[in-house]
């Protein structure tokens, strides 16, 4: 869901997959097998600039490290919230 219709903390909360691929032989057939996972959250934002809207999707550790508004800063903890219910707190150190 990278296009939420509402902009509840839940609903701009996505995960872009990022997958490890390796090819080989299996069973003497050769076949690409994933490897390995990372998941990187994301969140829907739309903001005015110029008069204009814009919507982009923005990896959620780098918004965390920006100087925020008060109102825009408990937003984005409750989103980190849902960050953390669905893929526990380790997403806060992993790479990006």
């Amino acid at each position: 869901n990278l296009t939420p219709a509402y902009s509840g903390p839940a609903t701009v909360l996505s995960l872009v997959a990022n997958l490890h691929l390796a090819r080989g032989n299996l069973n003497g057939k050769p076949r690409t097998m994933v490897t390995g996972l990372d998941l990187t959250p994301v969140v829907f934002m739309g903001e005015q600039q110029d008069g204009r809207d814009y919507a982009s999707i923005v990896p959620l550790a780098s918004l965390n490290d920006g100087p925020l508004d008060a109102a825009t800063r408990s937003y984005l903890d409750e989103i980190n919230r849902y960050a953390d219910l669905v893929l526990g707190e380790h997403w806060r150190t992993a790479k990006t």
